[in-house]
């Protein structure tokens, strides 16, 4: 995903940081997140789940349509990072689905991006 209003939700929207709220945490997480990331993670979501929201996907299958190995961490931040941004939402255990707001922003990237 190149260009369009995708990417510049992501532009405005990724990169911050976050420290835990557990007064118990003994590290603080940089979710620094690249665009780049965010941009792979939900075009596997939107390629898994057929375009469609509230469709569940596993964390796995997301890892393995954008290249990473098992347990890669970078995208259960990703997800929590684009959660908050409401394009999606966590889903059961271990699903991930987007929302109609996140597809909407695909909707609109895609057709910007003349897709």
């Amino acid at each position: 995903m190149t260009g369009g209003a995708l990417a510049h939700f992501y532009h405005q929207h990724a990169g911050g940081r976050h420290t835990s709220s557990d007064a118990t945490a003994t590290t603080c997480d940089d979710l620094r997140v690249s665009r780049r990331d965010l941009a792979h993670v939900m075009s596997a979501l939107w390629d898994l789940s057929g375009g469609r929201a509230g469709v569940p996907v596993a964390v796995a299958a997301v890892d393995e349509a954008i290249g990473r190995g098992p347990r890669d961490m970078r995208t259960p931040l990703n997800l929590a990072s684009l959660a908050e941004q409401r394009v999606v939402v966590a889903v059961g255990d271990d699903g991930w689905a987007l929302t109609e707001e996140g597809v909407e922003w695909l909707l609109q990237d895609r057709e910007l991006s003349d897709r």
